[in-house]
């Protein structure tokens, strides 16, 4: 028994609709330079999103830096002694580069 035209035709389309479907990931498939840009836009996007959920805030910062002040303020023989071991260090280092 023969079928009716208008479910041959509905049948046609949804080949059809496949087809496309099918033609268009193929297509993104072979597509490599588009492919290679859009994962280059993803992993460089990731890197800047931690970049910023690594660096703190300025009030962050400034809050440190409050912190630290106060510390030297009621501590400034041991803040003297750090500030002079750094100090050593730092120009140890540059008289040993500076005599290689």
């Amino acid at each position: 028994m023969a079928e009716e035209p208008s479910v041959i035709r509905e049948e046609i389309e949804r080949t059809r609709e496949r087809l496309d479907e099918k033609a268009d990931a193929l297509a993104y498939k072979a597509d490599v330079p588009a492919r290679t840009k859009e994962r280059v836009i993803d992993v460089r996007d990731n890197v800047v999103s931690k970049v910023n959920e690594a660096t703190p805030s300025v009030d962050q910062v400034k809050n440190q830096f409050q912190t630290v002040q106060a510390w030297v303020r009621s501590n400034p023989a041991p803040a003297a002694l750090i500030a002079l071991c750094v100090g050593v260090l730092i120009g140890g280092a540059i008289l040993g580069r500076s005599r290689r």
